[in-house]
């Protein structure tokens, strides 16, 4: 059972996110846009279903140190959708992020999924929201 609130949070703060959202036009573009970007930290984020079972992944990059990976087994595919597992990529990225050291200035997150970026104008109280909720959370 999910107990979904009455309001997905204060009306007067929709359209105020603690993070920019770009949709560039078409996979070359953001190929570029990673390839220049100016963030200390990247992190790319992916789901996957193999086998019957669904998973998401996320790794850090950061220049002059060795990547970090997270793995997240969420279950068989008749339980899980692809749209959750981008969520769980989302999530495992803001952790990977929340273990690095103070002091980075400045980090991007890759998804390639558009549905999922656009997740955040909604007001998140549908059944699933509850992913985009914390990783709000996570992210303030």
């Amino acid at each position: 059972m999910e107990k979904i609130p009455s309001t997905g949070w204060n009306p007067s703060k929709t359209g105020e996110l603690p993070f920019r959202i770009r949709i560039p036009a078409d996979k070359e573009a953001l190929a570029c846009e990673a390839k220049n970007a100016s963030e200390e930290i990247q992190v790319f984020t992916d789901r996957s279903a193999q086998g019957g079972k669904v998973r998401a992944s996320a790794i850090l990059i950061r220049k002059d140190r060795p990547d970090k990976i997270l793995l997240f087994h969420l279950g068989p595919e008749v339980e899980h959708t692809m749209h959750e597992a981008e969520l769980v990529g989302l999530l495992l990225a803001l952790h990977l992020i929340g273990t690095e050291r103070r002091g980075a200035t400045s980090c991007s997150i890759a998804v390639d999924n558009q549905a999922v970026l656009k997740a955040f104008d909604l007001e998140l109280r549908k059944p699933g929201h509850h992913l985009v909720r914390k990783i709000l959370q996570l992210a303030n």
